[in-house]
């Protein structure tokens, strides 16, 4: 059919590059072949190599594939494909593009895509098939720095598994308007390491993609080249940072003429009816400062809470070293997302990894089932009294309920009012920083704290102090508060201080 409608015709299997090329010579072709159901393009299996999928399938059901076998995969190279892969325009469009067609965009019309850059990066490869040559296999790089001739099919995509390496690092990186996804990205980049034991690089592939070069997704070759059998420290990365700036294929410098220009408005001092005016809280909207708008200061540390898996259950394998200050879980778990512990690193990405890696031994069997509804609360007297904090806000009475549905002159018998359960939901990460200041004070920097008012009493009970020693000032007003603690005055209460030298820090709980 190919043969047949020439340049008429287009293959689809689901035909979403639409959405994006709309001005495109063949928009609109005559013939459409849709191949979304054929099944040799579907198909999905596990290889000797790693894993081999049908270019018709869908990027949605690729991440599934990846999520599934990266559970078994130590090198973790499948679980953070599909975590990129999740960024990738919207689930609905996932949900009906498929791999290879995006592909076949990044070799055709030179899309920036970030699943080509990607699966260069892992070091993917493809099966193509043309009437002529019959079955072929190439690179993902090759395939899509080639002309498109519009005969050949792409038939497969092979992913290669890395699990029997042990020293196999991979991650990928992406910029765009909307970092979380439904967007384009201005450039994108995948890197796969493999070391040695004594941590020299042995292979290396970096790839980078959405840059402006042709093709759209390229391999810095001569930085690959420059790192191999070195050890990597901040002299080896500046030279491999210039020798990738030197190399083909970036955006080039472009220049133009200043521009000058005049125009003459008369201005309306009295703010006559139909001129814009500023508003009076203009200044202050949109000004809130939040803990990741502040730089980090220098040897900062990060920290992560590791969470409990399970609702109720025995902690079996972490012991605490902690005072009688219960900040952390100790011998049960009483919910989902009961924080065990506190993982400290030099880095936030590496403290996340870090805590994900923990493994918890939990037994289930001698605490009973967990409380799930209202319902089992009452009938097992598992009913708690409402937190000191709460009863301060709760203390201002609004009538009795009793009389009041006494007196109502119409009242519904038997009935039951019920409301589902509450999930608080962050528009901004619950994060903190504590920073050395003059005077040996501390600043602790708290997003997410609107009641400097509640702050204040939380903390004067926390720490049974009067606050004559302590300063607090909302940036604003649903941004970030601040509390100024005497180093001094914490000690006083038992807060741990680190004896670092010119240093006195605290991370104090509120």
């Amino acid at each position: 059919m190919l043969e047949r409608y020439q340049d008429t015709a287009r293959l689809v299997a689901g035909n979403t590059s639409t959405g994006i090329y709309k001005d495109d010579l063949q928009s609109s072709p005559e013939v459409f072949i849709e191949i979304g159901a054929v099944p040799e393009v579907l198909e999905e299996k596990a290889t000797k190599d790693g894993i081999e999928v049908g270019a018709a399938v869908k990027i949605s059901k690729l991440i599934a594939l990846l999520e599934a076998f990266g559970r078994s995969d130590s090198s973790g190279v499948y679980l953070k494909l599909a975590e990129h892969m999740r960024k990738v325009a919207t689930l609905h469009v996932r949900n009906a593009g498929s791999v290879g067609g995006n592909l076949i965009l990044a070799q055709k019309l030179g899309f920036d895509s970030d699943i080509a850059t990607l699966l260069v990066g892992a070091g993917a490869s493809v099966k193509v098939v043309t009437q002529k040559f019959g079955e072929s296999r190439q690179s993902v790089e090759d395939f899509v720095a080639a002309t498109w001739d519009g005969k050949s099919i792409l038939k497969s995509i092979c992913i290669p598994s890395y699990s029997k390496q042990d020293n196999v690092r991979f991650d990928s990186y992406r910029a765009s308007p909307r970092p979380l996804g439904n967007a384009v990205a201005y450039v994108n980049a995948a890197f796969l390491v493999n070391l040695s034991g004594d941590g020299r690089v042995c292979e290396s592939r970096l790839a980078f993609g959405a840059f402006g070069g042709e093709p759209t997704c390229q391999r810095a070759t001569e930085v690959e080249r420059f790192l191999e059998g070195k050890v990597v420290d901040s002299g080896v990365m500046l030279e491999a940072i210039q020798l990738a700036k030197a190399q083909n294929g970036s955006i080039p410098r472009s220049s133009r003429k200043i521009m000058s220009g005049r125009q003459t408005l008369q201005e309306h001092l009295q703010g006559a009816v139909g001129q814009p005016m500023s508003k009076v809280m203009g200044e202050l909207q949109a000004s809130a400062i939040y803990v990741d708008d502040i730089p980090a200061p220098r040897d900062c540390v990060h920290a992560v809470y590791v969470y409990s898996t399970k609702a109720l259950a025995k902690n079996m394998s972490l012991v605490s070293d902690l005072s009688q200050e219960k900040l952390f879980a100790e011998d049960k778990v009483e919910c989902v997302g009961h924080a065990v512990g506190l993982m400290i690193a030099d880095t936030l990405r590496n403290a996340k990894a870090a805590a994900g890696k923990v493994v918890i031994d939990y037994d289930t069997e001698s605490v009973g089932s967990p409380v799930l509804t209202m319902e089992e609360a009452v009938a097992r007297g598992e009913l708690h009294e409402i937190p000191q904090f709460c009863k301060d806000v709760m203390k201002d009475k609004h009538g009795n309920v009793a009389e009041e549905m006494a007196k109502a002159s119409l009242k519904i018998e038997n009935a039951e009012v019920r409301t589902g359960s509450q999930y608080y939901f962050y528009m901004e990460p619950q994060t903190a920083l504590v920073v050395p200041d003059e005077d040996n004070c501390l600043v602790q920097f708290l997003q997410k704290c609107r009641d400097c008012r509640a702050l204040s009493q939380v903390r004067k009970r926390r720490l049974k102090v009067d606050g004559r020693n302590s300063w607090k000032k909302p940036t604003s007003s649903t941004g970030l508060a601040l509390l100024w603690i005497s180093a001094e005055e914490a000690g006083e209460q038992g807060l741990a201080i680190d004896p670092i030298p010119d240093v006195t820090h605290a991370l104090i709980p509120v």
